[in-house]
């Protein structure tokens, strides 16, 4: 069919029809969507878009904080976000395995496949970071700043600026309690990815779940919400904590089997009273409830 003219706002476009239905590929977006990942991966970590970038990140604190996922628009590395896709993806491999194909190896997303598939190889740049960001009771939960945000520059070239008083040492925040919200999440994302990972790789599945223990653990002392100081995600220091711990303890009853996680997921649902047709990185209520019901068999959950 010829083009139809559209008038909008004020501005002629031009706009073809095509006189035929048109077919998605689904499994081509399955395939960009987790290629992108690779676009965001930090560190020395071998994106195939950008070099090594952000070598010196734990420096501050005489850590090796290296490697995980930029955040969106910028170079900072948050527990609030990050751990959140993490999980998404996670959960959506472990209901649709089938979706989710392996056409390359981890390096540069590329090369020929490697009985893992692509998705887990791009999740794991992440939970190998979330490893690395619990060590000996202390949560490392950011690194990076508003000055990351505010340079316009690639990968490469700003790990080499001095952004931080004239030094490339990017700042690291820590803690030893609380932080519920942020670090639930990087407890959950480990946690499901200790119950996937066990077929492909016993040892490292292992590592995930003492891992998500020790978030766990951290999290759950003088258990509080908090929000980057920076203010990027300034809307979940007011949010609630209890669903993203209840997720955790109930994906940590799901790998552990022990019945006091799903006590305890139990009591932070109860004491949950977010929105449960939200759904977010602040907001994992409806997960919560999921898992749940799928424990406990409860209808209260389902409804």
């Amino acid at each position: 069919m010829n083009a139809h003219n559209l008038l909008i706002a004020g501005s002629i476009i031009c706009m073809p029809f095509i006189g035929q239905a048109q077919t998605h590929d689904y499994a081509e977006a399955q395939h960009l969507s987790t290629y992108f990942l690779g676009a965001q991966r930090c560190g020395d970590t071998k994106s195939w878009i950008h070099g090594a970038c952000h070598l010196t990140d734990g420096q501050a604190v005489s850590k090796d904080l290296t490697g995980g996922w930029h955040d969106c628009g910028d170079y900072i590395k948050f527990h609030h976000t990050a751990p959140y896709a993490a999980l998404m993806f996670l959960y959506g491999y472990e209901n649709f395995p089938e979706a989710y194909a392996d056409n390359y190896a981890q390096d540069h997303s590329a090369g020929s496949p490697n009985g893992i598939p692509d998705i887990l190889d791009e999740v794991k740049i992440e939970t190998d970071y979330l490893i690395k960001c619990v060590q000996n009771g202390t949560a490392y939960w950011q690194v990076g700043g508003t000055e990351d945000h505010n340079s316009f520059a690639e990968p490469v070239s700003n790990s080499e600026e001095q952004l931080y008083n004239n030094s490339k040492i990017r700042p690291v925040l820590s803690t030893t309690k609380g932080h519920s919200n942020a670090l639930g999440n990087a407890a959950s994302a480990l946690a499901l990815m200790a119950i996937i990972y066990e077929s492909f790789d016993p040892t490292y599945a292992a590592t995930c779940e003492q891992k998500a223990i020790e978030y766990y653990n951290i999290a759950k002392t003088n258990a509080a919400s908090t929000a980057d100081p920076d203010d990027f995600y300034g809307w979940l220091a007011t949010a609630q904590y209890h669903d993203e711990m209840g997720l955790a303890a109930s994906l940590l009853k799901r790998r552990t089997g022990a019945a006091s996680y799903q006590t305890q997921a139990v009591t932070y649902a109860n004491g949950y009273n977010g929105k449960w047709d939200n759904f977010d990185y602040g907001n994992v209520g409806p997960l919560m409830y999921l898992e749940l019901y799928k424990l406990t068999n409860t209808a209260a959950y389902l409804n």
